[in-house]
């Protein structure tokens, strides 16, 4: 989630980035609004002046399009204006401004600056032929008055320089409107190049931002998904506890399993022996057996505790010795199982740190259920009664007994072999017991019908485990 807020964060950002900068100045929209105003009353050379302080406003920088159109539409005008005064000082002046703003300029208004020009032209070459007919008529009266010559020939002379001049002025005015023609083509295509680039650059950066928005989307709909199963893998559990307060089962010891599983005949696998309190012997030394002994005695007299807190009678004997038969059947040696019987009766020592009648209501609020979910992470000193060395297994039994095959557990959604042995057992074992336990709704499961329950559900349960469970009850 924090991801995606930062996403979003991001996104807005770049929007409001892309709204500054093609924003319009309001300066130049007054402008707009005058050109527009003097453009419709006809009068083109005031439009002209107003819409060239728009661009101006723009040199430099991307001329909006509704600008460009404005100043082509105000421009043509004008051209026709001054083409009709013959005014070609003017029309330098606006071959200047339409070098500097390619995007105003466009084929009508090209065809209106080339006949413009070829009428300016055609006026210097009358201009020329009329001086060179009066050269002409000079030459000619002179002939045949006979007197004055050498005045006359100095003036014919110099109106010969005079046109001669004039002609080379003419071919490089000629010259140089070609040349700014093909300039202003050029510029033209540059522009339209540079338009397309643009275009490109923005298509591009919608493209993405729509990509991102549907990732956005996509994380939102499978984080919701995710969510909304944990939620229901924990509402069960939440069922589970309140249902198995309600009944309390018949207490179990390791030699005589017998009450809520209806059957005296369960075998104990391998050659272990139980002692009078019903614990293991580990296959270990005396003095780390004792060590095991002071510290099992504790870990029953916290069990206990749990179950008033819960109120679901023995269940943490219950639990903890089944957990022991499934591991010797696994061929587990004897004081790992007996580390595994241990740590199953205070797997749920993080229910000691809420409140009772928190746990034992009927129903619960959504901040309910995440407080009793937390119970798979209990005080860092919980288990400070462990040896160091065997503290590991009782943690990992208390935080992850409720993570599934699948994924779809809490609190860290692990998955398959990730999951520790024992908490793996611990899952099997007190869904199992939750099965078989007396419900208000319907009838109890018997023992077959709750292990194929289990077995219904491998996304949720070990399989190899509920098999061993299978075989022993």
């Amino acid at each position: 989630m924090i991801k995606i807020t930062k996403n979003i964060f991001w996104i807005l950002c770049l929007l409001l980035f892309a709204g500054t900068l093609f924003a319009e100045d309001p300066i130049a929209d007054r402008f707009m609004s005058a050109a527009n105003d003097q453009y419709s009353a006809g009068n083109y050379e005031k439009a002209y002046e107003y819409i060239n302080k728009v661009l101006a406003m723009y040199r430099g920088g991307l001329l909006p399009e509704n600008a460009a159109v404005m100043a082509e539409m105000i421009y043509y005008s004008y051209l026709q204006q001054l083409r009709t005064a013959g005014d070609e000082d003017n029309l330098d002046l606006v071959k200047v401004w339409l070098q500097d703003f390619p995007a105003v300029e466009s084929s009508r208004i090209r065809t209106l600056i080339a006949s413009f020009e070829k009428d300016i032209e055609k006026k210097e070459k009358e201009i020329a032929a009329a001086q060179a007919a009066e050269v002409q008529a000079a030459k000619a009266a002179s002939a045949s008055s006979g007197g004055g010559v050498a005045h006359d020939d100095t003036l014919l002379k110099e109106l010969a320089a005079t046109i001669e001049k004039e002609a080379e002025m003419l071919s490089q005015v000629s010259s140089q409107n070609e040349t700014f023609q093909r300039a202003m083509e050029l510029s033209s295509q540059q522009s339209e190049n540079m338009n397309k680039t643009i275009l490109l650059i923005v298509l591009g950066v919608g493209c993405a931002l729509i990509i991102v928005f549907i990732v956005i989307i996509i994380g939102v709909v499978v984080s919701a998904k995710n969510s909304k199963r944990q939620q229901e893998q924990f509402a069960a559990t939440l069922q589970v506890v309140a249902e198995m307060s309600r009944i309390p089962s018949e207490h179990l010891m390791l030699d005589g399993v017998t009450g809520v599983y209806g059957d005296s005949q369960l075998r104990l696998v391998g050659s272990s022996s139980v002692n009078a309190n019903g614990l293991p012997e580990p296959e270990v030394d005396e003095k780390e057996m004792q060590l095991i002994r002071e510290f099992a005695v504790r870990c029953e007299q916290i069990g206990n505790e749990i179950d008033v807190m819960t109120g679901r009678k023995n269940n943490s004997k219950n639990i903890s010795e089944m957990v022991y038969k499934i591991s010797m059947e696994l061929g587990i040696r004897k004081d790992t199982a007996m580390l595994y019987f241990c740590a199953a009766m205070v797997y749920d020592i993080g229910f000691l740190e809420l409140d009772k009648d928190l746990l034992q209501a009927d129903s619960l609020t959504e901040e309910q259920k995440y407080s009793i979910r937390a119970h798979v992470k209990p005080a860092s000193d919980a288990f400070d009664f462990i040896p160091e060395k065997y503290r590991s297994v009782f943690k990992q039994a208390a935080a992850t007994h409720h993570e599934n095959m699948d994924g779809s557990g809490y609190p860290s959604g692990l998955v398959g072999s990730e999951i520790p042995e024992i908490a793996r057992m611990i899952h099997v074992v007190e869904s199992f017991v939750s099965l078989i336990s007396r419900r208000n709704y319907r009838a109890i499961y018997d023992k077959e019908s709750a292990v194929q329950e289990l077995m219904n559900h491998p996304e949720l349960y070990d399989e190899s485990i509920v098999k061993v469970l299978d075989s022993i009850v």
